[in-house]
């Protein structure tokens, strides 16, 4: 069957839009965005060390925030090898340690009612005796003991959102603030984290004493 030209004419339109539609749903898909600080409280501690172990993750705290459920806290379980993962409503958090920075994937259970808004990552508090800190690629010079440092480096994910990184709590030694050393990072997503997502990152830990 033969199309007249103005058939063709709006459905070579809405093939356009649609490619169109599929392109910038590719653009918008799970990613990282610009990554902020913020002081908040600070936290003196006596020095930091480059190197850290999944020990030094175990323990501590994490924080989670839902678009219709009350927040969630749990601390990091008992390590199997250089894992350790923690389950909660509609979330597992694994943090595998093995490397020289540990990576960390955040993957929804799929349970109804507990789609993610943020997450916290909290590396010493009151409720929490572990030690380790989140050191920063900048700004210079870097914090001793610390070497360069890195920010969050995304991995790999699948969803709709983009998540903003903040860095907040900022280290003190001997009453100087080390503008690249945090106790925190929060995480949040553009839009709620939902069955079948995941996000997978890197971050630069050290351990602090």
């Amino acid at each position: 069957m033969k199309l007249n030209r103005h058939l063709r004419s709006s459905l070579t339109v809405a093939a356009t839009a649609t490619a169109n539609l599929l392109v910038v749903g590719t653009v918008l898909a799970a990613g990282i965005g610009v990554v902020a600080a913020s002081p908040g409280v600070s936290y003196a501690v006596q020095g930091t060390a480059q190197v850290t172990a999944v020990a030094n993750i175990v323990g501590s705290r994490v924080e989670v925030s839902y678009a219709a459920a009350p927040a969630f806290i749990g601390f990091f379980p008992a390590a199997m090898g250089t894992s350790t993962t923690l389950t909660g409503p509609g979330f597992r958090l694994t943090c595998d340690h093995a490397g020289a920075t540990p990576v960390f994937t955040l993957t929804h259970s799929g349970q109804a009612g507990f789609d993610l808004t943020e997450v916290r990552l909290i590396g010493l508090s009151v409720t929490s005796a572990k030690k380790y800190c989140f050191d920063r690629t900048l700004p210079n010079p870097g914090t001793a003991g610390s070497l360069t440092g890195a920010d969050i480096a995304y991995l790999g994910g699948a969803g709709a959102w983009m998540v903003g990184p903040e860095y907040s709590n900022r280290v003190t030694i001997g009453g100087v603030a080390m503008n690249d050393t945090y106790m925190k990072l929060r995480l949040r997503f553009s839009v709620p984290f939902v069955p079948n997502n995941y996000l997978r990152f890197s971050l630069d830990t050290d351990r602090i004493y």
